[in-house]
């Protein structure tokens, strides 16, 4: 595939984000000092003591000065990009597989770094609707949206019923494992000392999303801790009927993954095969999930579920 000019100058602006991030302290301190010893300073001195972020911006790799909430966001702040390998590799499948004109879903969207990144490959014609449910990481989300026309942004659980769910809200440096069932976290040595706030948010199936919006999405990316299965069950009706690609972060077995072996086992019938995603961001079949994340010996890896 031949890639337009501004793909491949955001591929290799991702290189650089990879090389900060394989590097040392040193490199990420030399490459932005201030930067560098703010969000240190912070993370290990402000935040202990008040718990409370702070709001930031950092322009990413891919050309927009996003808003972020720190300690949470300190790899997006000092790089531009999220750092671990899974989200290095997965910028580079969206930057091959989503084209102008796209539907993409992003459920789980965080402050939005891949549904921005989305909407800015699908361009003015596409459309990407960006789902997060914690209030608090929405409201950062709400103030990207304005960044690219082709971004919609929806305060919501995504499952199989609409109406209202409880959801749990983890204070900012542990965010990422906001969830509808936080009782998998329990046992972590963090979770005594930074209790969950519950909060009721309104919940959506995607079907009911697809139909509304009368297209059919190329890619849908998933990052709900656990909560795949009901994603899944919610949008059976499009599964059966066409093959958008699915991305859902996979967690290894001793972490716990029996809520994505059981969204996995789901999509096996529907017809869908797991692929990991290579270096250059190209999806290569694997047999089990699970037996792939052991056999890399990794906690965990973004999946490429695409239907044969």
């Amino acid at each position: 595939m031949t890639l337009l000019p501004d793909r491949q100058v955001w591929l290799k602006s991702l290189e650089r984000v990879e090389t900060l991030a394989a590097g040392h302290r040193l490199a990420r301190l030399l490459a932005h000092p201030g930067r560098y010893l703010f969000a240190l300073f912070y993370r290990e001195i402000i935040y202990r003591l008040f718990r409370r972020p702070v709001a930031a911006k950092a322009t990413v790799f891919f050309g927009l000065r996003m808003h972020l909430l720190l300690p949470a966001s300190t790899d997006i702040y000092l790089t531009g990009g999220k750092t671990h390998s899974s989200e290095i590799r997965l910028a580079r499948l969206f930057i091959r597989k989503v084209q102008p004109g796209d539907f993409v879903l992003d459920v789980g969207a965080h402050y939005g770094y891949f549904a921005l990144l989305a909407a800015r490959l699908t361009g003015p014609a596409g459309l990407v609707l960006a789902f997060e449910a914690s209030p608090s990481t929405f409201e950062v989300l709400e103030r990207n949206q304005p960044l690219v026309s082709s971004l919609e942004v929806r305060r919501a659980v995504v499952s199989d019923h609409a109406g209202a769910s409880t959801f749990y809200e983890f204070p900012n440096r542990y965010c990422e494992f906001n969830a509808l069932d936080v009782t998998q976290f329990a046992g972590e040595p963090w979770f005594a000392r930074n209790p969950p706030v519950a909060r009721t948010v309104p919940t959506v199936r995607l079907d009911d999303v697809i139909t509304a919006q009368g297209r059919v999405p190329a890619l849908i990316k998933m990052d709900v801790e656990g909560g795949e299965w009901g994603v899944i069950r919610g949008m059976e009706d499009l599964l059966k009927k066409e093959r958008p690609w699915l991305v859902m972060e996979y967690l290894s077995p001793h972490r716990g993954n029996a809520p994505h072996r059981e969204a996995e086992a789901l999509l096996e019938r529907l017809g869908y095969r797991p692929h990991a995603i290579d270096p250059e961001g190209l999806p290569v079949p694997v047999g089990s999930a699970s037996d792939w994340l052991l056999h890399q010996g990794v906690d965990s890896d973004n999946l490429v579920f695409i239907r044969s």
